[in-house]
């Protein structure tokens, strides 16, 4: 299978708290790899590497959270600085908290359409959202179990249906939800984390922020202006030191956690 269907396979990953690296992972066994290549463009330094660079024959799975309904900025820029690779297969895959996915994943397809890959598949998968908490749960542990055995069976699914041989000639366009233009909705900026006494200074939430947006020199605070919301630092502390404050996404916690109860299942898309 794997012989036909690529001849070596890459994984693109912006996953703050582990949601995106996980059905990515999943993705890959169902295409019959235990590993592929991962470029994780979560942290600063390795956004600094643009050395990804597949062939016609390769296949890349590019996967990315949602973030107010379209891709983070931070993912959003290294995408657009990647090296051309003309017909090069893609799974366009994004994660959402159990809200909607709304342009996020129409916005990845033309992204890496933009930089010469074909899409042959996308998926809009379930992650627990980054702003659920202990009083306003949102799509707690999610991916879960079922989830990533749908992943498996996606690959899987992808693997049945192309090869390298004839998804150049069958494929057509990917199909996928969304408008053009994109929603123009970006997460609110906010001075929303408190730290308690708890904190013991060990660095953690220093070493998980994707945005370099945590002041050591100052009670290991968010900086604000930095800050892209995905809570990386408060599900990473050891002590659990870090939380939401009431305010405006405590706010949207609870709304999400009123309106957005009821579990969603991945959804999968193909080109016409």
């Amino acid at each position: 299978m794997q012989s036909k269907l690529y001849t070596k396979l890459y994984t693109v990953t912006f996953s703050p708290t582990g949601s995106s690296k996980l059905v990515a992972q999943a993705i890959t066994r169902g295409l019959g790899s235990e590993t592929g290549e991962n470029f994780d463009i979560t942290l600063p330094t390795e956004r600094k590497q643009h050395d990804l660079l597949p062939k016609k024959n390769d296949m890349v799975i590019f996967a990315v959270p949602t973030y107010a309904g379209r891709l983070p900025e931070l993912a959003r820029e290294w995408l657009q600085e990647l090296k051309v690779a003309p017909g090069t297969p893609a799974i366009c895959v994004v994660l959402y908290g159990n809200r909607e996915f709304d342009d996020s994943l129409i916005e990845l397809r033309d992204l890496v359409v933009a930089r010469g890959y074909k899409p042959i598949a996308g998926a809009a998968f379930i992650g627990e959202h980054s702003f659920s908490n202990k009083k306003f749960p949102v799509a707690v542990g999610r991916p879960h179990k079922d989830d990533l055995d749908l992943g498996i069976k996606f690959g899987r699914d992808i693997a049945a249906h192309f090869d390298i041989d004839n998804w150049v000639s069958n494929a057509g366009e990917l199909q996928v939800p969304g408008t053009f233009p994109y929603k123009d909705k970006k997460p609110p900026k906010a001075d929303f984390i408190a730290v308690s006494d708890a904190c013991t200074s060990c660095g953690t939430c220093v070493t998980v922020c994707p945005a370099d947006a945590i002041d050591a020199d100052n009670g290991f605070a968010a900086i604000v202006d930095k800050c892209i919301l995905c809570c990386a630092c408060i599900k990473a502390c050891p002590e659990n030191a870090r939380s939401v404050k009431p305010g405006p996404v405590m706010d949207i916690a609870k709304r999400l956690n009123e309106n957005c109860s009821i579990p969603k299942r991945p959804t999968f898309y193909w080109p016409e």
